[in-house]
């Protein structure tokens, strides 16, 4: 990976986090008077009638929205059906602007654009999206003028190259991206049209890129090579699903990465210092408005959006990443604000306006007021340059932080051995509370769709557990299994992370951890033995000053973690009891778990797992749990052993080859006695409990006596007068009593 500070990275992002946020307050005053007629293109127009729609300048705004995840913000509860009566009333609307022909090519793919993105957020269902339809025709084919849906319409423009000049322009490849990204979003299949593209896009990449590398200054177009290139790397992707998805391995004759990627860092070379480029060529002539060119962050947001992949590092590059800081600066710079009468009547209120203006029209760029389509695209590129650093940003860190992120061996929560646990007064598994607290909340952003939790991230949902229980308990396989399952990197932190740097300056070194771990979306983070870090404040179990104090400094660090909503936070311990009350509250841990040992079934079925694949495994688990079971104290005693202890005592039984013969040759009794022996060097020994049957527990615990386990499991125990005469509880006594303490807290 190129090496570009890390904190740079951050500094750029916080810019551009900085400038967007006032996305919704930047877009607002640009409202028609109907919500449902979209956007005006500038402050000082008049109300328009009734029912009409700027529908390029609406196109822009709602996509500005929607890459950044704030339409359910901009429009409340009623969002679903305005966007939907916004795109119905685009279908109803002459597609034409500034003068230019009906059904023109640049309206039509920013509508096009417009579906694919608000497919792609939710706002438009595909079954509506298909059902589009319009009275549509292309003024230069007489034949073409017919109702057709936005597919057949998208399928009729790909047909030929030529329909998508403008008045007479030659094809821009920045029309055509657009039109291709809206394609892609929306599902729609053009078939063998796709190669008339694919032809189209290479020879205008090749055309542009000759005369920018040969310096043709009079003919060369730097803008045109890069938005080219971009085509040619999204029509790349989409070659690569449809030869997958068809199993047909297509002919590739689109340019290679590595001459696509070479250009685009080229086009910085010819960037002004402004942060800017030069005006090249028009993509087309408005009839009322002048020449159109490819705005500056129209531009920036193609090349993040087809260049910014994790295993794409041109964006870090330092020619790039000072670009782009360029460009940040740009926005910074040029925000206008100005102020006019609402709705352009004189009368009216005066309102403050804030935004951009691309300069493409004079008359507004000399009164210094934002456009509204060029604000919307400030803020696009703002939303993708803030996503691809956080990627970059994760991938860095997790790197740094050896995370596990390769799980194609993993079976995940369906291979851990599953674990009793007690939840409310019920019994019921580990797993179940996994798969349905966790799992199911984040199902919709397992893998590669955890990128969405950067735009949309979980709010009172469960997104962080504290694990306790023995030692053995498999506290690190659960976070490992859950991971897995979600298909997300695991991180893991301990306490040598906390003290790589010496004790003194521990808190320096938590600050740095936090902040890192803030930056991860899309992972589970397991803090691991942190018991010394966060110990009690109450005076008995703080052992010293800089330990009560680093407890307060992670009060709110774990609060603020979780109100983030972008990962899934895990912390183990063996003894929750010297925690702070104040970690293990909600909004901070959603659910307290007490872990135990597998059950004893869980371990006989998968008897595979601990000794591998062998003719008697399955025959041999199944006997084991057959002796065991005949004798009631042999059963919880096996189910009392962690898996480790079980592993060893299984192991001395025999192998994958013999086990079954080696346990039928000792019998029911003789399993008896080798549990009886093998179960005083275990951590929870069944003999740790009778103790509770003897007269002085008498009044510690009800009902007062046990037969089996199950007893102890729904006695109700008196804690403080079990310890005073006990002393000092024993590991068994202890996780009888820290199971009833498994709670869920949201």
């Amino acid at each position: 990976m190129p090496d570009i500070e890390l904190q740079r990275l951050r500094k750029l992002r916080a810019r551009a986090e900085d400038l967007l946020s006032t996305l919704i307050s930047d877009l607002e005053p640009f409202q028609a008077r109907d919500r449902r007629c979209g956007f005006r293109r500038t402050p000082e127009a008049k109300i328009t009638p009734r029912g009409d729609i700027n529908v390029t300048t609406t196109c822009s705004c709602l996509m500005g929205l929607a890459h950044a995840g704030k339409i359910g913000q901009f429009y409340g509860t009623e969002s679903e059906q305005i966007v939907q009566d916004i795109v119905a009333n685009m279908m109803k609307a002459p597609w034409q602007s500034s003068g230019l022909k009906p059904n023109n090519a640049f309206t039509t793919a920013l509508v096009i654009r417009l579906c694919g993105s608000l497919a792609k957020s939710k706002y438009l269902p595909t079954g509506k999206l298909r059902k589009l339809t319009k009275s549509w025709k292309l003024d230069a084919d007489p034949k073409s003028a017919r109702k057709k849906t936005l597919e057949g319409i998208a399928r009729y423009l790909s047909k030929e190259q030529d329909r998508f000049r403008i008045n007479n322009y030659p094809p821009a490849a920045a029309v055509v991206y657009w039109f291709v990204d809206g394609v892609d979003h929306s599902g729609f299949d053009l078939g063998d049209e796709w190669k008339v593209l694919c032809k189209y896009a290479t020879e205008e990449f090749r055309r542009q890129r000759s005369l920018v590398v040969a310096k043709h200054t009079a003919m060369m177009d730097p803008v045109a090579m890069a938005m080219a290139a971009c085509l040619c790397a999204r029509l790349r992707s989409v070659n690569k699903r449809r030869a997958s998805s068809e199993n047909d391995q297509r002919p590739e004759d689109l340019p290679s990465m590595i001459e696509l990627e070479r250009a685009v860092v080229d086009l910085f070379a010819e960037q002004t210092p402004t942060g800017l480029w030069s005006k090249y060529f028009p993509i087309f002539h408005y009839n009322e408005a002048g020449s159109n060119y490819c705005y500056t962050f129209e531009l920036l947001e193609a090349i993040i959006l087809e260049f910014g992949e994790n295993d794409n590092h041109i964006l870090l590059e330092e020619s790039v990443i000072a670009g782009l800081e360029k460009a940040v600066v740009s926005c910074e710079a040029n925000r206008l604000e100005c102020s006019g009468p609402k709705d352009g009547i004189a009368s009216n209120p005066q309102v403050r306006f804030n935004g951009w203006n691309s300069g493409g029209n004079f008359k507004t760029l000399r009164r210094g007021e934002p456009e509204s389509w060029a604000t919307a695209v400030v803020h696009m590129f703002l939303r993708a340059l803030i996503d691809v650093l956080s990627r970059h940003i994760q991938q860095r860190l997790l790197k740094q932080y050896d995370a596990r992120t390769h799980h194609h061996k993993s079976k995940g929560l369906s291979g851990l051995l599953d674990i009793n646990v007690r939840m409310s007064a019920k019994e019921t598994s580990l797993r179940a509370v996994l798969e349905s607290r966790f799992v199911d909340t984040f199902s919709a952003f397992s893998g590669e769709k955890a990128e969405a939790l950067l735009n949309s991230p979980m709010k009172k949902k469960p997104l962080s557990a504290l694990l306790f229980g023995p030692p053995g308990t498999s506290k690190t396989e659960v976070a490992k299994a859950l991971a897995a399952s979600l298909q997300w990197p695991l991180v893991e932190i301990d306490p040598s992370r906390f003290l790589q740097n010496s004790f003194q300056n521990i808190y320096v070194q938590a600050e740095t951890i936090f902040k890192d771990v803030m930056d991860l979306y899309g992972a589970v983070v397991l803090f691991d033995e942190l018991d010394a870090l966060v110990q009690s404040r109450d005076g008995i179990a703080a052992p010293d000053i800089e330990s009560t104090f680093l407890t307060t400094y992670m009060l709110p660090k774990l609060a603020k973690l979780h109100d983030q909503g972008r990962l899934i936070f895990l912390m183990a311990t063996n003894f929750q009891e010297k925690f702070d009350d104040a970690i293990k509250r909600a909004g901070r841990f959603d659910v307290l778990l007490c872990m135990g040992p597998p059950t004893l079934e869980e371990k006989c079925s998968s008897l595979h797992v601990f000794l591998g694949d062998g003719k008697q495994t399955k025959t041999g688990g199944n006997l084991l749990l057959k002796y065991a079971q005949s004798d009631a104290r042999v059963a919880d005693q096996l189910s009392l052993y962690t898996y480790g202890e079980f592993l060893s005592f299984i192991s001395r039984l025999g192998n994958a080859g013999n086990i079954r013969a080696r346990m039928k040759a000792k019998g029911p009794e003789g399993i008896r006695r080798l549990v009886q022996t093998d179960s005083r060097s275990v951590g929870l020994r069944l003999e740790d409990l009778d103790a509770l049957n003897t007269p002085e527990y008498k009044g510690t615990w009800t009902p007062g006596k046990w037969n089996t386990l199950n007893d102890l499991y729904a006695a109700q125990f008196y804690e403080r007068k079990i310890a005073k005469v006990m002393g000092q509880l024993t590991s068994a006594v202890k996780y009888v009593i820290e199971r009833k303490k498994s709670k869920y807290q949201i």
